[in-house]
């Protein structure tokens, strides 16, 4: 769980909606047999307004996930760009950019990493 002190916005109203992006958007590339780049980079993800104001991405009302469309600059679309990949991969405390690597290698493309060396 983040720590309250440094993210004192985080709830479950939050981890919730974040949960939900990630579910909602793996469930529209299934159900719409979309290419498979999408897992990586979309033009588009799952909001409400919940999670929309953690992203700061304006226009978006509402309780209900809904598909929102992306501007290309946003560092929103795909996976990687979602709240709920970036928490399971941290500490609650600080980021972790190598667990989030290793994450994504193992667990999206099946090709855990080397040990480190000695």
């Amino acid at each position: 769980t983040p720590d309250i002190k440094l993210y004192p916005e985080y709830d479950d109203v939050l981890r919730r909606a974040m949960l939900a992006e990630t579910r909602e958007f793996f469930s529209c590339l299934l159900k719409e047999n979309l290419p498979i780049h999408n897992l990586i980079d979309s033009d588009f993800t799952f909001l409400n307004r919940r999670l929309a104001e953690h992203y700061d991405i304006k226009g978006v009302f509402g309780e209900t996930m809904r598909k929102v469309s992306l501007d290309a600059s946003s560092p929103r679309g795909g996976i990687l760009g979602h709240a709920s990949i970036a928490k399971v991969t941290a500490n609650g405390s600080v980021t972790t950019p190598v667990k989030r690597g290793n994450f994504i290698l193992t667990h999206v493309l099946g090709l855990p990493p080397n040990p480190p060396p000695p």
